[in-house]
């Protein structure tokens, strides 16, 4: 059974706990969260606070990353030469060897359509509010881009591809603005929005991993310390303005991911001391609306640190694989 806390300065309204949320949403709506990657897509089961392997997702398929679309019904995929059933993940760090075709396709693999324009994506795609586009590396332009989903045209955004990415979450709800990561000397970065529209870039903060906060125009970013332990998450209006401390953790990993109604924001970080010995990290899900917190899943250094929201209950019938 999960259970939840309050953090220090969250509000004593009286409201349904997150804990009970999480399972009451789950068993109604399907409400989890999934992670395409390495030819494997997981779920996490909230009650049993485990990591599933998913049945029925991208069979037969062969694939190094991807993220599903914002209505929940495709994928993006990197996948290994379309080679159907065929395992071509070797190398160390997951990769396809030899060929890989960057394209999309329905839940269970079906309709996969590649788009030749794009080559294996230098990171997971972001896919536009309306699954007409993607901000990604990769594509014809060498660079951080824009790239239209059925032509291949491309908008290249002026960032030098791996310096700067984008997370799975980048898009503005209007589809006009999109925010990045810029990766700076001496391990710095900052967080920039580009206007698609007028092609102009504005640097808004000092931090990363910056996502866009559902239905709303506020951006989440993280910031650590020099020894990247000891992290904050902000949110800040799109210019840069209003910045507001959402809340403090130890060793976080990667962004926040947010569900579409924009109350929960789900992340990876560190074992805490309060924690039991053995524990490496956990992910973790934070309530905007009264600040608490619960774990939902162990993981180790070889599972997946990047996950995206879903309402599916198909998803949800997996192998149980518990992380004690």
């Amino acid at each position: 059974m999960l259970s939840s806390a309050p953090r220090v300065g969250g509000s004593n309204t009286a409201q349904e706990s997150l804990s009970d949320e999480l399972t009451r949403r789950q068993n109604e709506e399907g409400l989890t969260l999934i992670s395409i990657l390495f030819s494997k897509v997981h779920t996490i089961d909230f009650i049993d606070r485990s990591l599933n392997l998913a049945p029925g997702i991208l069979t037969n398929m062969s694939f190094r990353l991807g993220t599903v679309s914002p209505n929940g019904t495709q994928v993006a995929i990197d996948n290994c030469a379309n080679a159907p059933g065929f395992q071509q993940l070797h190398d160390a760090e997951g990769n396809c060897l030899g060929a890989s075709d960057f394209g999309t396709a329905m839940l269970d693999g079906s309709g996969f359509r590649a788009v030749p324009e794009i080559k294996s994506p230098f990171y997971f795609p972001c896919w536009s509010p309306d699954a007409s586009k993607f901000a990604l590396s990769g594509g014809p332009a060498d660079d951080l881009e824009i790239v239209e989903s059925r032509t291949g045209q491309s908008q290249p955004i002026g960032e030098h591809e791996g310096d700067s990415f984008v997370e799975p979450q980048c898009w503005s709800r209007d589809g006009i603005l999109v925010v990045l990561t810029r990766n700076e000397p001496r391990g710095k970065r900052t967080v920039v929005t580009y206007n698609l529209k007028t092609r102009q870039k504005i640097e808004i903060a000092s931090g990363g991993n910056a996502t866009w906060i559902p239905g709303t125009d506020w951006i989440s970013y993280k910031y650590c310390g020099e020894d990247l332990r000891y992290c904050t998450y902000y949110k800040v209006r799109p210019d840069g303005s209003g910045a507001q401390v959402l809340f403090q953790t130890i060793g976080a990993d990667g962004a926040l991911w947010w569900s579409s109604d924009g109350r929960l924001a789900a992340y990876v970080s560190g074992a805490r001391l309060t924690e039991p010995i053995g524990v490496e990290s956990r992910v973790r899900v934070w309530r905007i609306t009264d600040n608490s917190e619960v774990w939902v899943s162990n993981r180790r250094e070889t599972d997946p640190a990047l996950f995206q929201w879903i309402e599916n209950k198909k998803l949800l019938s997996g192998t149980n694989r518990p992380l004690n």
